[in-house]
Order: structure tokens, then sequence, then C-alpha cells
């Protein structure tokens, strides 16, 4: 057995180590950013895999690098601020076996500025994944990852957001946001590894609230766009697809199919918008695009192909029955694979004294029938919420952000809460996703 020397390291800072110059084991512990999220790399004297197993109480969770070779480059994340951990390196092949022995690493705190929530009902096991949202800290904003107590595990630097919404992209292990350009009007896809390298992309005039990252590296976002009635400059709403050089295109627009009704709200520039786009989705296999359309009270179906709607739920533009009460100032559609099912946070603006639900759907094309599945109020504590999320979990139950109210929840499989976090008044998650973990893997050797 060798013995590779590790030493945990300071920020955007590099350690090497072995036993001599010479040695052909060299292993490095770096932190680019401040977060807890360490890169981890290390070399053997013959073809091998990888892994690291690390955690608090033990070496409970593992990242593995199981492609043979002698560079290993492993990322570690999903330890929460605060807390003292250790990790181990591991490389094995055929009979030889290498390890680093157990290295402890010190807690990193997390930023001042960044409102913590705090666990209020259940246990805070590892199954209840990561929230990731946009959070509000200080004058600025900053993009942020809590694990199921409520612990920071990954923030971005503060920035000045241009969208609600950010997104983690597993394959890659990135997380990605829309901000201003410092200093200039315009705005940017902002995309940061766990340890911190950032790249941006240029993102179009008015794009906004949401947008979502496609498997090429391109994105899809919602887009204001201008038309003027009678001297009334109205922004309605485009979906734009933008490819990594910030080129872009325009796959769908509301003015295609629609005219201005009257209604809307004013935005920053003092325009009017209508529709008002407030989510996105997109299915796996990316066909088909879902957005939902505030002052309708709408949720459309986009062709991603053609740009055509394939289907409106809900509303004044419905080409489908909603049996049951129906909603109303929606936010984020969320759709099954098969188009079989949808999930939407009913914001309530209209009736029911504005009380907030999370609501869910058995969709039949064949009938053009959206039939409710689920609906749940929390009994009826939320009101007059804006944003928020319903989204269902691999094990039968649902994760809900309430939004402006400030509380995370998931429901088990028969609706009943059994884990919630809250928020401070006044520091609320904006749009979340819903994180099963930060399985951040091995990376190419640079």
């Amino acid at each position: 057995m060798f013995l590779l020397v590790l030493a945990a390291c300071s920020p955007e800072s590099v350690v090497t180590g072995g036993p001599s110059a010479d040695d052909p084991l060299i292993i490095e512990i770096s932190q680019g950013n401040d977060t807890p999220v360490r890169r981890v790399r290390w070399s053997t004297p013959e073809p091998s895999t990888g892994a690291v197993e690390f955690g608090v109480d033990g070496r409970e969770f593992r990242v593995e690098d199981e492609a043979l070779g002698t560079d290993h480059d492993v990322i570690v994340a999903g330890i929460g601020a605060g807390q003292d951990w250790q990790l181990e390196a591991i490389s094995e092949a055929d009979a030889s076996r290498w390890t680093s022995g157990v290295i402890a690493i010190l807690a990193d705190d997390a930023p001042a500025d960044l409102p913590l929530p705090a666990l209020a009902r259940g246990e805070a096991s590892a199954g209840k994944g990561f929230t990731l949202t946009p959070i509000r800290a200080d004058t600025a904003v900053r993009l942020a990852a809590y694990d199921a107590a409520g612990r920071a595990a990954w923030w971005s630097e503060p920035f000045t957001p241009r969208g609600f919404r950010g997104r983690y992209t597993p394959d890659t292990a990135e997380m990605t946001w829309l901000a201003s350009v410092q200093g200039s009007s315009g705005r940017e896809f902002v995309t940061s590894t766990l340890d911190g390298e950032t790249r941006t992309v240029p993102a179009p005039d008015g794009a906004h609230q949401d947008f979502v990252v496609l498997a090429d590296g391109s994105f899809l976002v919602l887009v204001l766009e201008e038309r003027t009635f009678e001297g009334i400059v109205v922004s309605g709403e485009s979906l734009d697809r933008v490819a990594v050089d910030g080129s872009s295109r325009k796959v769908w627009s509301s003015w295609d199919r629609w005219t201005w009704d009257g209604t809307g709200k004013a935005d920053e520039s003092g325009s009017l918008e209508w529709p008002h786009a407030n989510g996105l989705y997109v299915n796996a296999a990316e066909t088909k695009a879902w957005v939902s359309l505030f002052f309708p009270n709408s949720v459309v179906e986009i062709n991603l192909a053609t740009g055509h709607e394939d289907a409106v739920l809900g509303g004044s533009f419905a080409d489908w029955t909603t049996e049951g009460e129906g909603f109303a100032g929606q936010h984020s559609p969320f759709v099954s694979d098969d188009g079989r099912s949808m999930w939407i946070m009913d914001n309530g603006l209209t009736g029911r004294d504005d009380v907030a639900q999370a609501r869910g759907y058995a969709l039949d094309p064949g009938t053009r029938t959206a039939t409710e599945t689920l609906v749940f109020d929390d009994g009826a504590a939320h009101t007059g919420v804006l944003l928020g999320d319903v989204v269902p979990l691999a094990d039968g139950g649902t994760f809900v952000s309430w939004g402006t109210a400030g509380v995370l929840q998931t429901l088990d499989g028969a609706g009943v809460v059994d884990w919630q976090l809250d928020f401070d008044l006044g520091s609320y998650p904006m749009l979340t996703e819903h994180l099963a973990d930060l399985g951040a893997g091995p990376l190419n050797p640079p």
C-alpha cells in the first residue's frame, strides 16, 4: 500500500504532496471559492480507478472516477457550511490499492449576507436532497444550494438578477443563472463549476424570469418582445434559443397567436407586460416546452420543432378542459416526460381569498382533459403568494416551494408534510430547483 499525502488548503490555493520530489504519486486538494466544495486531484504509477469517500459522521458518501487512468480529477460537493468533515482518496488496479488515509477538512462558514432557513418539520435526512434558488443577499442576489437542514452547501458570488431561476446541470456539475452584465444594460447567462470557475454567454435583450439549459449547452429563455398599440408599449413574450456563442433565434411568440386584451402590469421600463410568462419547463427529449402565462391564467405546450401551441390549459386561451376548480396566477409548470402529468403552483389570485395551492393534474391528450390529482394548501396558510414550484419526487412524494411565503416542504405519498424549511420574512426563495443530490463527479484533467 502506498500512502498519498493530502493537505487541505485555503481558498484559491493548491497544495501538492508526496514523500519526495521524484515520487510519481501527486495529490492536491483545492478550493476554488469560499464554499465547502473541494476539487481533489491525484496520480497513480499505473492506470487505476479512483474514488473519494467523504462525510461528516464518517465517510458515508462516495464520488467515483470509474475510468482507468493515472490522473484523477474529482469534485466533492454536498457538505453544508459550518461542519467539519473528512475525506479519503482511493485508487485500485488489479491487486494494487492506494489510499490517502483520512484527511480532516475544517468547516467553511456561509457568507454573512446569505439567508439560512431553519428546519421546522421532519428530519434533515440526505434523502431530502438539496434546494437550488436565487436568494436575496443584502442589495444583490446569490444563487445558493441548501441541504435538508438548511445549511448552504454551495453559493455564487453576488449578482444583479435578470431572472428568478438557477439551473444545475448534473452531467457537467455546473450552476447557471441569468444576470445583468456588470456596468451595462446587457444580460448574460453565467455558468459556474462547483469549484468556482465561470464563463458567460450573452443573453438577448429582454431575457427574463426563467430559462433552461439544453443538452448541447445552449439555452431556451423567456424574452420580452415589445409591440405598440395606440401609443402604448406592450411587452409580449417570446421563447428564444440561444447558442453557446450568444446567437439566438425565436422559437415561439405570443404575438403570433394572441392580441393584447388591455390588461398587464408595468415593468421596469414603464411598458406593460402581457401575457407575462413566469415559468418554463422542457421535457427530457427537448421536443416540448411548457410556458406559464400569468394574466390569461394559462399554461401553453409548445412544439419546439414547429413553434406551434399543441395545447393550452386553463384560462381564457384554453383548448383543453380542466376538471375541478382550475387555477389562476400560476407559476412553474412541471410535466412528466410522457406528457401525462403536470404540477403547478396555483397562486390563487382570483377567488379562494387568494389562498395558494400546490396542484397536480393527470393529462389525457385523447380527450384533451386535465383532471386533478393533487390539491394541497397547507391549511390555507399562504395567501398572496408569488413564485413557487411543485415537483414530483422519485419516492412518490412531492416537493413544494411556497415562493414569497419563504416555506419549502416535501409531502409524502399521502400528501402529508414530512419535512419543512422556513426562511425569515423578506428573505424568500425565488423559483427553485429540487436536486436529489450534488453528485459532482470526475472531471477531465486540465
